[in-house]
């Protein structure tokens, strides 16, 4: 993994690990061509949220996981989200 720090930038390497700890393995390489040919990186970096979570969700279809977007506009606060997700065993990526 150390490798993938010098190819990829933080956003995708959030995300990667995110998904490995769930157990979901991503090839590194499909992540990049896709968040590329999508406009959301040049190189790896992820800067919108939104955009991580539409690169996880595709990334993760074929899954029983899905990406969520918490904001200050919704319902529920982001510390309650954030506490519920950790306490659930699931990774929180926050750009």
């Amino acid at each position: 993994m150390i490798q993938l720090l010098y190819l990829f930038r933080c956003g995708l390497i959030a995300f990667i690990e995110a998904a490995s700890i769930m157990g979901f393995h991503s090839d590194p390489e499909k992540v990049l061509r896709y968040a590329v040919d999508s406009k959301m990186t040049k190189k790896g970096e992820m800067f919108s949220a939104s955009e991580m979570r539409e690169l996880a969700s595709q990334q993760l279809r074929n899954s029983d996981y899905k990406a969520e977007l918490v904001d200050g506009l919704q319902n529920v606060s982001i510390k309650d989200a954030i506490v519920e997700t950790v306490l659930n065993a699931l990774p929180c990526i926050i750009p």
